[in-house]
């Protein structure tokens, strides 16, 4: 509890930090793990009133579920390697979510209350570069 409190005590192991970062608008996944992590987190909140789960294995993000509180765009920074192309569906209506990046950041519309649901595809004409 007081991890997700942001109470840190050093036999806690990581802090909070090292595994999201929001402060600025922009939610961050794993900023500072090193480069061989693996692990995941699950219901950290995020500003704009998301709730953020993800999974990390040693090649990176593997998986990354962002619930919307109120309904915001959510911008997460750049968390995928190379030309990836990224699927987001809304998990309520299974609904492909168009997706842009805008320079580091992958940026789309939420709906209060729903899941959404990020995704590495293979060929997608929905797909966010």
């Amino acid at each position: 509890m007081r991890k997700r409190l942001g109470i840190h005590l050093n036999s806690d192991g990581l802090p909070t930090e090292f595994f999201l970062q929001s402060h600025t608008g922009v939610i961050r996944l794993f900023p500072a793990v090193t480069a061989n992590f693996e692990g995941r987190f699950e219901n950290f909140g995020a500003q704009g009133a998301f709730v953020v789960s993800a999974t990390r294995a040693e090649e990176g993000v593997q998986t990354v579920t962002v619930s919307s509180l109120a309904g915001n765009r959510c911008r997460i920074a750049r968390f995928w390697v190379g030309h990836a192309k990224l699927r987001i569906s809304d998990s309520i209506t299974n609904e492909v979510i168009p997706g842009r990046q805008e320079g580091q950041h992958l940026e789309f519309e939420t709906k209060p209350d729903h899941e959404f649901r990020i995704e590495f595809v293979k060929n997608d004409m929905n797909a966010a570069d």
